[in-house]
């Protein structure tokens, strides 16, 4: 009996413990035979016993070891474990082996994608092509790598070609159009968001993008439109549902709900840092500076709150004024991501005003970049955070400057709010707060133009001086007028 063929037979069904069993008895027979052990250890793969499996490829490169496909599973299977650095050598070999293997050469490009190895990995990947080059998530790969590299215009080229080859892909055509927006090319990104969205009716991401595109343009009404026919087949979204508020200014909510929050920041964590890099976002520089001249020396003594932290860029800069740190989003996909980050002591999945009064005087130092925009009302969040801080806590904290808006507060068509000066003042007093540093700065920049905003701290204390010392928010030369103030009131040297 021929007990490989056997073995073959049944792995092809399926039947994976009968499989072993006829691979034994194979080598049973031929104790030498590679392709016998091979089989074992696809078949333990498959098993998800990866040990085995790399126990059994081991064994057959012992026998021959200028098999491609041996190196080549023993490196996929290292890759699978972790292993990146022993699965490298492997698929190399795979490589010199038999230039023409397109699973060795793709897993290849894989590894160097996923350890940021970013010349190789495009070199990788144009090799790939050029075994498959009608493989259009090829394409795909290639144009994601080069849009993160901020090569919009060669990222394109690779989305063009992928809809080429499948027309039919929501995925390519909405690529395409972030391509398209990045060169300011509006017309062109909202026909292929549009295109998206068609084969793709439920794709909020698509939908989100569009709404972008179109109001750049000014297309208010097609953008109301646009809400309306996506919430006609998802009426419980709350991402849509918010847009559509801050686009018509029709009973637009107190605060962002839960349900935007998280839904918005679920979707954007994977790319959220090469995003804002793009954007050139730098709310969490301008903190850190503020407090580089406001807190003491960073000592690791403080309690610190890292208020809607996200992926954690505000954790890294603050981990030294940390006795402990953790962290507070909405977010589950951010919290994953700031995970990795490795600086918090703690992560916490929660909103923030419920958080801060469940803490009362538990923090020193509360840090929130980026994460006010997303409250109307301040009220009830700033009489928070003065329940969760200790006498002399701080609030560091951005918000979006509103450029002499006359209401209270505004939402914004692109979903953030923003604040009157006069309101943020009264707040801050009502909560117990008083300003001891400010100034006004570029946040990030969107559609080409600075998105500017203010840059607080706040300090909470039982000697806290009249609100009027807390003057005027307008530039960083009225904030010295302010810390010059509050020093005359403390009785700080200088």
């Amino acid at each position: 009996m021929n007990f490989f063929a056997q073995g073959k037979e049944l792995q092809a069904q399926g039947k994976l413990p009968e499989a072993v069993a006829a691979y034994r008895q194979a080598i049973d027979e031929d104790p030498e035979s590679f392709k016998a052990w091979n089989n074992l250890g696809t078949t333990f793969a498959e098993l998800n016993d990866p040990d085995q499996a790399l126990a059994c490829y081991q064994r057959a490169l012992e026998i021959d070891a200028a098999q491609s496909l041996v190196h080549y599973n023993l490196a996929r299977t290292l890759h699978q474990m972790g292993r990146g650095a022993e699965a490298f050598g492997h698929y190399a070999i795979a490589i010199d082996l038999n230039p023409q293997s397109f699973a060795a050469q793709f897993n290849f490009s894989l590894l160097l994608y996923e350890t940021q190895e970013w010349k190789g990995a495009e070199a990788s990947l144009r090799r790939t092509l050029e075994l498959a080059p009608e493989n259009p998530g090829i394409h795909q790969i290639l144009g994601k790598l080069l849009f993160d590299r901020q090569r919009p215009g060669e990222a394109l080229r690779c989305y063009e070609r992928a809809l080429e080859l499948d027309g039919t892909n929501p995925e390519y055509a909405f690529h395409a159009g972030a391509c398209l927006h990045l060169l300011g090319q509006l017309e062109q990104a909202s026909g292929m968001f549009e295109r998206s969205l068609e084969l793709n009716p439920r794709s909020r991401t698509a939908c989100e993008h569009l709404l972008n595109v179109l109001l750049e343009q000014g297309q208010k009404k097609k953008a109301v439109d646009v809400c309306e026919r996506y919430l006609r087949d998802s009426p419980e979204d709350s991402v849509i549902c918010h847009r559509l508020a801050a686009i018509t200014k029709v009973n637009p909510p107190v605060r962002a709900s839960d349900g935007y929050v998280q839904g918005t920041f679920d979707a954007f964590a994977s790319n959220f840092d090469a995003t804002l890099s793009r954007l050139q976002y730098r709310a969490p520089e301008h903190l850190a500076t503020m407090a580089a001249q406001r807190l003491p020396a960073a000592s690791g003594t403080l309690m610190v709150l890292d208020a809607g932290c996200g992926t954690g860029l505000c954790g890294v800069l603050f981990r030294k004024y940390a006795m402990r740190l953790s962290g507070l989003d909405l977010s589950g996909e951010m919290l994953r991501m700031a995970k990795e980050r490795d600086v918090y002591d703690e992560l916490l999945q929660g909103e923030l005003t419920d958080h801060l009064r469940q803490c009362p005087a538990v923090y020193d130092l509360i840090i929130a970049a980026d994460t006010l925009n997303y409250f109307g009302s301040l009220q009830g969040v700033f009489q928070a955070a003065a329940i969760a801080l200790r006498a002399d806590g701080r609030l560091l904290f951005t918000l979006e400057h509103d450029h002499g808006a006359a209401a209270e507060w505004l939402l914004l068509s692109h979903g953030r709010y923003c604040h009157s000066e006069a309101y943020l003042h009264k707040v801050l007093g009502d909560a117990g707060f008083f300003v001891d540093s400010s100034s006004i700065q570029t946040l990030r920049w969107e559609s080409g133009q600075p998105v500017s905003g203010w840059i607080v701290s706040a300090r909470r204390s039982l000697k806290a001086p009249e609100r009027t010392i807390a003057a005027s928010l307008k530039s960083p030369v009225s904030s010295g007028v302010v810390e010059a103030a509050v020093r005359a009131a403390e009785g700080e040297g200088e």
